[in-house]
């Protein structure tokens, strides 16, 4: 997406430290920064992407830029047109009918410090007969419903040094699925700044704004605020429009 930025959500353990509960993770390509909110605690921590031990599979190491980048959708669901998929047919997934397409491949990089042989990717769609509507999207048909992926796991054992490999399997289920770009809203980490860091601006309009989209808004008073100021986009938080 052109906003190059990722969010995702899941459970952390607390195996690395810390409280376990729910997390958000945001990576911001534009400055290079990772945004680790603990919504248990709300409490938030930050890192230079990629410098964490936390594997997201949303980044690539770009030598020519000497930077870290976000993949494409394409890099991203794992369904470049270098690889070839095979049609397995029709299954039953969270009871919904769905396609699955099949690709072998070795992956020479996976995660930081591993690699992934005898690998086997399966992607799933909904058919077009089902027609999907949620929080997200309304209307959407034949949308990324799972993800599988397996293999043998190849790692460095930190402790000894040696060369560890483990049959590794993964199964991701596509939740909400959305064709339109979010807005910057989704990438909310206003809890990651101190309060005196925090400045407030008032604006007032004398315009109407009964029957405006307040999302659609929202962005452009934050665009309009980037072009004066050049703060980067997740630096301007809680933008809040009132009649």
């Amino acid at each position: 997406m052109p906003h190059k930025l990722y969010r995702i959500d899941a459970y952390y353990d607390g195996s690395q430290g810390g409280s376990a509960g729910m997390i958000t993770l945001v990576h911001d390509f534009n400055t290079q920064i990772e945004y680790i909110i603990n919504r248990h605690t709300s409490s938030c921590f930050t890192n230079v992407i990629g410098s964490s031990n936390i594997v997201t599979f949303d980044v690539i190491d770009d030598e020519e830029e000497n930077s870290n980048r976000l993949l494409s959708p394409r890099e991203l669901f794992l369904s470049q047109d270098v690889y070839n998929y095979t049609y397995e047919g029709v299954t039953t997934m969270r009871g919904v009918q769905v396609d699955s397409w099949l690709s072998v491949r070795e992956f020479e990089s996976f995660g930081k410090t591993s690699n992934l042989t005898q690998g086997v990717v399966e992607l799933f769609f909904t058919r077009p007969e089902y027609t999907l509507s949620s929080v997200y999207s309304s209307g959407e048909s034949i949308v990324p419903w799972a993800i599988r992926l397996s293999g043998v796991l190849s790692y460095v054992n930190n402790t000894s040094g040696e060369i560890m490999e483990t049959d590794f399997t993964m199964e991701t289920d596509v939740v909400e699925f959305s064709t339109r770009e979010p807005t910057y809203d989704a990438f909310d980490v206003s809890l990651c700044f101190p309060d005196s860091d925090v400045h407030t601006l008032i604006m007032v309009f004398d315009v109407g704004i009964t029957g405006l989209d307040l999302g659609d808004l929202r962005t452009k008073i934050r665009s309009s605020i980037i072009g004066i100021t050049q703060l980067q986009p997740l630096q301007i938080n809680n933008i809040q429009v009132r009649p």
